[in-house]
């Protein structure tokens, strides 16, 4: 007994289909698991003090840009004390302002500079991550989620609620993520 040639496409047609729901499947979930995989490994190589750890989940250059903005920006806002439009010590103490936030840009935005920002502005020798006590990675706990297809945002709370938050932006770059944004805490820009 032979069976029908109708009978065996249909077969081959609902295994085509299974496999492809399958694939479909797996694509979908190593896309949502990606910035997640992503933040696990910052996490590990920020406990761990790894730096060449870290630099394989960060974007340097976009980090330094987004840093140096915030930076200038911070660092250009008219302060209500200073006044005298015009004069040239306020135009040159602009200028210095402006180089020096440039310096720290470009010093926080090296793994060591993440590192010291996300462990407490302090390095420590790990041999083992997973044995760091929970209260010296505080930074590290918080909310996070997806703000489109190519963002992921990880919001970090410390000790001070809304005044010492630190906000990470992870970026899509073909099917990796990586660091390329954060946003520091008011707490420690300059007023």
């Amino acid at each position: 007994m032979t069976e029908k040639p109708e009978m065996k496409q249909g077969r081959q047609g609902r295994r085509m289909a299974l496999i492809a729901i399958v694939v479909g499947l797996i694509v979908v979930g190593c896309f949502a698991a990606g910035p997640y995989i992503a933040w696990w490994n910052i996490q590990q190589a920020v406990a761990s003090d790894d730096p060449a750890r870290l630099a394989r989940w960060m974007d340097a250059e976009a980090l330094r840009q987004n840093l140096d903005r915030q930076l200038a920006t911070s660092a250009m806002e008219p302060s209500p004390m200073i006044s005298g439009d015009g004069d040239p010590f306020l135009m040159l103490s602009l200028g210095l302002a402006t180089a020096l936030a440039q310096g720290i840009a470009s010093a926080l935005t090296t793994p060591e500079g993440i590192i010291a920002i996300l462990g407490e502005w302090g390095p420590r020798q790990v041999t083992d991550a997973s044995s760091i006590p929970a209260e010296k990675t505080r930074w590290l706990q918080g909310e996070s989620g997806f703000e489109g297809w190519h963002r992921f945002r990880v919001i970090l709370h410390g000790h001070q609620e809304k005044k010492d938050e630190i906000s990470l932006l992870l970026c899509r770059q073909g099917l990796s993520w990586r660091l390329c944004d954060i946003s520091l805490p008011a707490t420690i820009l300059p007023e």
